[in-house]
């Protein structure tokens, strides 16, 4: 549940938050410090895993380009594999931290989504497509 304060600031932010419809969600934040990028972080639980995922508003990079899982502007942290089964174009591969990520851009949101275990992309797929 979020409170009345946090849905205040989500209607502040310059972009559409993006919340799960059907997955438990928890540790929910919005950042909107004037010195910094509004951002909103939360965590989701899947099948036993916990995937934190992170909204904001990317106006100064390619959208829709998986810059979390970018080392440069031409090459990448591990080899990355798209999908677009669920209807929405993502990314999947390692970020900088080694860890399974998938990066998507969702009507003016970017979403980049990690787990510190290792996942296979379906778990990425399930939370993306749950997305409203």
């Amino acid at each position: 549940m979020i409170s009345e304060a946090i849905k205040g600031k989500l209607k502040a932010l310059p972009f559409p938050a993006l919340i799960p419809t059907s997955m438990k969600y928890f540790g929910f934040s919005v950042r909107d410090a004037s010195d910094k990028r509004p951002t909103v972080r939360y965590l989701v639980e899947y099948k036993g895993m916990d995937f934190r995922v992170k909204e904001f508003f990317m106006d100064w990079f390619y959208t829709g380009f998986p810059k979390s899982l970018m080392k440069s502007l031409v090459e990448t942290y591990s080899p990355v594999k798209d999908d677009g089964a669920s209807g929405r174009i993502w990314y999947y591969g390692k970020n900088y931290k080694g860890n399974d990520s998938a990066s998507t851009y969702i009507l003016g949101t970017t979403v980049e989504i990690e787990c510190d275990q290792h996942c296979e992309p379906d778990g990425f797929e399930a939370i993306i497509s749950g997305m409203g």
